[in-house]
Parts: C-alpha cells; sequence; structure tokens
C-alpha cells in the first residue's frame, strides 16, 4: 500500500528526533512513533564545531576543567569546538517539530507489519534497548542534582570529569555543569556496578556542596556494546541499535548526527575501524582492569589541549596525536593488556 510517508521513524528519542529533523530539511514527510507521550526531562551535553547551528543550546562554553585522580585541576581551553547543554526534552520537543506525531508502544511485529503496509515508506527503528542483567554487559550508569543555592558558587566553566570519586582505581567520575551563578548540575557516571546515588552524596559532602535546594533529579543507565548495524531492504536500525553509541548519550550526541545526516543523504554512516578498536579496548578495559581508563583520562588531562581532547572524542584522530597519546602513558603496560585480552 502506498504510504502518506516517505520515512516512518519508530522511537522518538535523540537519534530518532535527530533523523526526522534531518529528513525534514530533505523535504520529506515524516511520521515518529514513540511509547511515551512526553519525553522525560533530563540534562543532553554535547560537543560540536563552532560553526555547527544545526542543535540549539540553553548553555555553551569554550573552557572546561577536567581533575585527575589524585586531585590536580587542568583548566583546557576550547577554540575549534565548543561545549553545549540543554534540556533534553526542550531540544526533542524542537527536532520533531513539523512531524506528525503518534503515541504507540510498538512490538517487533508491529515494525513488520508498518513495512507491509507502507511498501514505499523508509523505515527506521530506534526503540529503547532494554538493558541486558547479564555478566558480560557493560553499563553506564548515573546519578545527577541540579542544585540551587542562595549564594553564588565558584564554578564559571564546566568540569566534564572529576576523576577523584573512582579513588584512582575505577571508571567513576563526577561531572559538573554551571546552570546559573547559583545553580549547578552535578551527576555521578560509573561504567562498573556501584551505588552512585551514596557516592554523589558523599562527593557533596567533600566539597562543600551540600546546602542547595535539589531543583531536579536524573539516574538510570544506559548500555554499552559494540555490534554492528542491522539494514535490510526496509528497516534500518538508528541509535543505540544501530551501535552508534559512544559512552554517554550526551558524548554520543555527535554521533547520531552524522549518522542522521547520512541516512538522510541516502547513504550509511560507518564508524572507522580505529574507532572501534579503540572502543573495544575501553570495554574490555572496564572489565578486567579499569585503571587502565582511568590512566589514559589522568594522561589526557595532563598533557592535551581541550581540542585535542574532543578531536579524539569526535574521532579525528592523526598519528602524531596518536603518539602523543602513547608516549604520554607507560606504553609497555598498555600494549601488555592489549596483547593479553583484547583478543578474547
Amino acid at each position: 500500500m502506498k504510504s502518506r510517508y516517505d520515512s516512518i521513524i519508530c522511537g522518538a528519542g535523540l537519534s530518532g528526533s535527530l533523523l526526522a529533523h534531518c529528513l525534514r530539511m530533505k523535504g520529506e514527510k515524516v511520521l515518529i512513533y514513540d511509547a511515551q507521550k512526553s519525553t522525560r526531562q533530563h540534562m543532553t551535553a554535547w560537543w560540536a564545531k563552532d560553526s555547527d547551528a544545526i542543535l540549539t543550546s540553553n548553555w555553551k562554553w569554550k573552557n572546561f576543567g577536567l581533575i585527575d585522580e589524585k586531585g590536580r585541576y587542568y583548566n583546557k581551553t576550547l577554540s575549534q569546538y565548543v561545549y553545549k547543554a540543554t534540556w533534553n526534552n526542550d531540544l526533542l520537543e524542537e527536532l520533531k517539530k513539523g512531524s506528525d506525531f503518534v503515541q504507540k508502544n510498538l512490538s517487533d511485529d508491529d515494525l513488520i507489519q508498518l513495512s507491509l503496509s507502507n511498501t514505499d515508506a523508509k523505515l527506521f527503528d530506534g526503540r529503547y534497548v532494554q538493558p541486558k542483567e547479564d555478566k558480560h554487559e557493560i553499563n553506564q550508569i548515573f546519578y545527577g542534582q541540579v542544585l540551587e543555592y542562595d549564594h553564588e558558587h565558584v564554578y564559571h566553566e564546566p568540569v566534564l570529569f572529576d576523576l577523584r570519586p573512582g579513588k584512582g582505581k575505577e571508571p567513576i567520575f563526577a561531572y559538573i555543569l554551571p546552570l546559573s551563578k547559583n545553580r549547578l548540575f552535578v551527576e555521578l557516571v560509573s561504567f562498573i556496578k556501584a551505588d552512585v546515588k551514596s557516592l554523589h552524596q558523599k562527593y557533596l559532602q567533600q566539597n562543600n556542596l551540600t546546602n542547595g535546594k535539589v531543583v531536579f533529579v536524573e539516574s538510570g543507565l544506559t548500555p554499552l556494546f559494540q555490534y554492528n548495524r542491522k539494514i535490510d531492504n526496509k528497516i534500518t536500525e538508528i541509535g543505540i541499535r544501530g551501535g552508534i553509541l559512544r559512552p554517554s548519550n550526551g558524548y554520543g550526541m555527535p554521533y547520531f548526527l552524522k549518522d542522521a545526516q547520512s541516512l538522510a543523504n541516502s547513504s550509511h554512516y560507518q564508524r572507522g575501524n580505529l574507532a572501534k578498536i579503540l572502543d573495544a579496548i575501553f570495554l574490555k578495559a572496564i572489565k578486567i582492569e579499569p585503571s587502565v581508563n582511568v590512566g589514559v583520562l589522568s594522561a589526557m588531562s595532563a598533557k592535551f589541549s581541550g581540542d585535542e581532547i574532543f578531536a579524539f572524542m569526535d574521532e579525528n584522530y592523526s598519528l602524531k596525536r596518536l603518539l602523543k597519546l602513547l608516549l604520554c602513558l607507560r606504553p609497555l603496560k598498555v600494549l601488555r593488556f592489549v596483547l593479553f585480552n583484547i583478543r578474547n
């Protein structure tokens, strides 16, 4: 049956909403299905080229701080990039404008029926992936609060990670965004099984941040794994299902955007082999030797410029940057880890 729509998107999260926006910019008529009538409010942050105006934001910064596991603070400046943040529900509602919306929880059978009844429409599957309770599964666990104080706080730029909560051995870090002179967003993120809510309270106490009024709370987890996207003649998997995710939904935003732009132009965004190898090392190290990851982040804090750190996150690799990273670590330890663990 001929469809009224050029594209049908199942799942109105970041990947689905960005794709809907990019398709509409190409003149397509888009239908979106999602299980929820409205999006759940939380903070979304991402980096972008300074000239990138596709995604609007409430806040943006050209400076940020990093704190290594020993408490040393490093201030970084961005010239090629800008760091942005906004409320997730505001962003998604803006991106969905101009698309038709249906509130419905779709099963796999529903998707098959949609493809059969809309033979000339492109179908995209970006539904939420339920994390598995499995010893092989890695989840990014997070707990955050927006805190309002009756005085001006001391943070003038974001702290993108503070490694002290993990004591230098585990991939647990704090994340701070100054939303106004008296409001802070403070979140704890863990890549191992941990009570992040308790750690969050302890972190606030250690940094004299406990006297703020809690305005907003967010918590949850995001599954982290590597797998290849499935593409057939009718249904294309996007977002987490499409293997686009990097650690943190916020940091993954540029990948969702690249993917959406490629799909809107009838091509497929493929991450490079080097990026996939580095992700495999990251995930393996979390399971086997978490301090490898902590060492990488600490070394980058000390040795890399702000633009160099964001270039790695943007997968803008170069031989010079890779050599610099290798030399500022303990190369033999990393090489031994890769040789003995990455194959398994």
